[in-house]
């Protein structure tokens, strides 16, 4: 993870005793709920179209240090996940790389034929320790008063429609309440469909998260680097996440809009400042404008397909159909509390340098 004051390490394997959440610099004497993390972690395995391994696990954070009598030392806070799948010993190796997936790239740059090493560093199980983090952070940004919401707004072709509701709570209720995690029904409902329908061709889906984060004030970030800019370290954080291609802070059809019709204009009523549209996304120039953060996140469906996809196996060079491994049709739902997660963390970083330099 990318920050500047508060350093944040996501460590372990796959398929290895535990995932592992390493956060240095978080402020002292802050009370931990556990409870709230194990919430998120519960939320981050569940999701219409969830696979196998998911049902292996009943992730619950262990704090290993950071922590006395239940609240923060300003020593590193260590957040453990016990796995409960792992690879038992002597299983065959893998050498036919799976499209999409970090196999073949990695095999090239490093050389090691069997495609399982890399499973285990590309994995989004590690994203367990990413949530665990996030959701300690997310706890300490609303005593801030800053909230943090991401849902699901599409989900292959289908499209969330109405987004007519802002308040954070509603969105966060309605969200959960759904078990593909976007906050309206009738979507969900279709959502839930083209999930079947996936399923039974053996094929998988992507979708995109929304994101938005309320209560952050004018001036946070900066355009002097590319480090202190808000918008560039949410970016390559969130872009960090597995499966993510793609990020749109803003209106994601700005690009196709006139100036004039574009940019957000200034006004002010009973002395205060008033967007009456945010397609800029709240921020301008890598800096908080006052306006709510809204951003989009795109991700690519999961490269490990029921039905297989062409291949070669690298130790003969001939062509080769991908042996299946167990996956999910689709992870766009818990993919929200990863992007939540991920937003909290780099969210508090600029908060924590801001108040630095008061």
């Amino acid at each position: 993870m990318i920050t500047n004051k508060m350093k944040v390490q996501i460590a372990g394997d796959s398929h290895g005793p535990a995932i592992y959440g390493v956060i240095e610099n978080f402020p002292f004497g802050f009370e931990i709920d556990v409870q709230r993390i194990n919430e998120d972690l519960r939320l981050r395995q569940i999701g219409y179209g969830r696979g196998a391994r998911m049902k292996q696990e009943k992730d619950a954070v262990e704090i290993e240090s950071g922590i006395w009598m239940g609240f923060s030392t300003n020593m590193p806070i260590v957040l453990r996940v016990k796995n409960r799948g792992t690879y038992p010993e002597g299983d065959d190796k893998r050498t036919v790389p799976r499209p999409g997936h970090a196999d073949y790239a990695a095999f090239k740059k490093y050389g090691y034929d069997d495609m399982r090493l890399y499973a285990e560093g590309a994995s989004a199980r590690r994203t367990a320790g990413t949530v665990a983090a996030g959701s300690l952070c997310r706890q300490w940004l609303e005593t801030q008063h800053i909230k943090i919401l991401s849902y699901v707004d599409s989900c292959g072709p289908v499209e969330n429609k109405n987004n007519s509701i802002t308040d954070i709570e509603e969105l966060r209720a309605l969200r959960d309440a759904s078990c593909v995690f976007c906050p309206n029904a009738d979507t969900t409902k279709k959502i839930v469909k083209i999930i079947d329908e996936a399923k039974r061709e053996g094929d998988t889906l992507g979708g995109k998260i929304k994101t938005v984060v309320k209560g952050i004030k004018a001036g946070l970030g900066s355009f002097s680097s590319a480090s202190t800019r808000l918008d560039a370290l949410l970016a390559a954080n969130i872009c960090s996440i597995p499966s993510v291609k793609g990020f749109y802070l803003g209106n994601p059809m700005v690009h196709e809009m006139v100036g004039s019709l574009a940019h957000d204009k200034i006004q002010k009523i009973d002395d205060q400042v008033i967007r009456p549209s945010n397609n800029a996304g709240g921020i301008e120039a890598g800096i908080s404008n006052g306006m709510p953060i809204e951003f989009t996140a795109y991700f690519k469906p999961i490269p490990s397909l029921s039905k297989g996809m062409a291949s070669i196996d690298i130790q003969t060079g001939e062509s080769s159909d991908v042996n299946y491994v167990r996956s999910d049709v689709t992870a766009i739902a818990p993919a929200a509390i990863v992007v939540e997660a991920v937003t909290a963390i780099t969210i508090m970083d600029f908060v924590l340098s801001e108040n630095d330099k008061r």
